[in-house]
This record gives structure tokens, C-alpha cells and sequence, in this order.
């Protein structure tokens, strides 16, 4: 594919159609982002695996699998909402940089299985990850698994009093969850 985001669609499209969970992997290197990369509605999951470890500073491009945002997405990088509950989504060895471009790192509503591991998220505008819903009206319960997660912001974009109020937010329906080794 010529790009993350047409690997991403075909992705979505088989996932879409199979109910089966499809996996891209990628090597070290920069992808650009250039569209928020919707998980499908279907319980599918599209998972993201780099080869390359992220790093623990801020705007980082070193040997990584780097995912960067270059213009304004008007919403998260990636995004699974609450219509059907996603199963077993998996982000691994990525470097993302959102360069004041996204919202979130990832808005992920409504899950199970949901793995985090190794993965920077780099100046949102927002929480770089915001998991869960607020409401616990409908019943949603959604748990994870994050090791070896950082979120930073550069202190040239982003003054102390300017960040976002949390880098990671867990909201009412993420429970039953484990987070080990998070900067």
C-alpha cells in the first residue's frame, strides 16, 4: 500500500466483512497519518504492530516505528466507539507523534482485550489516551492491558499550564485492568 491510511481501509474493509480481526504490521520507519483510523463497527478489530520500540522522549524520530500526525485530524488518531464491543485490538511498538494535530492518541469506548504495549503518544491536543464511557447506562464494561506506555508533550509546544488535565484517562466503564511500566 502506498500509504497507512490505504492499508488501514483495506484493513477496516476486510474486518468489516469477515468479522474477523486483521492485523498491519510495519517496519521501522515514519508513516504519516492523515485521517483518524476508525476501528470497525462489527466487533472486528484492526490492530497496529511496529517493529521498532518506541521511545520515552518527546518528538523523538529515532530508529522507530513512527506514526506522525502532519495535519489537523479534527479528532483522535484512533477511534472505537460504542457500538459493538471490539475484541482484542492490539497496539505494539509504535512512536506516535500527534504535533498538536489530534484530539486523542486513541478513543477507544467500548472493548475487551484491548492491549497496549510499548507505545509513546507525543503532543495531542488532548488526553494522548482516553478509554472507557463516561455513561454506565447502557451496561458497557471494557478492560485492557497497558505496559511500557508513555505519554509526553513537548515543553516547546505545550507549557505546564497549557497541558491536558491527564495523558491517560480511564473513564467509568474501564475496569477489570492492568497498567505496569507508564511514564
Amino acid at each position: 500500500y502506498k500509504s497507512l491510511n490505504e492499508a488501514w481501509s483495506a484493513a477496516l474493509s476486510d474486518a468489516s466483512s469477515t468479522g474477523q480481526n486483521q492485523t498491519i504490521r510495519l517496519g521501522p520507519g515514519s508513516f504519516n497519518v492523515t485521517a483518524t483510523l476508525d476501528e470497525p463497527t462489527n466487533g472486528a478489530c484492526v490492530s497496529l504492530v511496529g517493529s521498532a520500540g518506541a521511545s520515552t522522549t518527546a518528538d523523538t524520530t529515532n530508529a522507530s516505528t513512527t506514526l506522525n500526525v502532519s495535519a489537523n485530524l479534527n479528532g483522535p488518531i484512533f477511534y472505537e466507539g460504542n457500538t459493538t464491543q471490539a475484541q482484542g485490538c492490539t497496539f505494539r511498538n509504535l512512536n506516535i507523534l500527534g504535533n498538536q494535530n489530534a484530539t486523542y492518541g486513541f478513543q477507544m469506548e467500548w472493548f475487551r482485550g484491548l492491549m497496549m504495549d510499548t507505545v509513546t503518544v507525543n503532543d495531542t491536543n488532548d488526553e494522548a489516551i482516553l478509554l472507557g464511557e463516561e455513561s454506565t447506562t447502557s451496561g458497557h464494561q471494557s478492560n485492557f492491558l497497558m505496559r511500557n506506555v508513555t505519554v509526553s508533550y513537548s515543553s516547546a509546544k505545550f507549557t505546564p499550564a497549557n497541558r491536558p488535565a491527564y495523558g491517560i484517562h480511564l473513564l467509568k466503564t474501564a475496569i477489570d485492568s492492568y497498567m505496569d511500566d507508564i511514564l
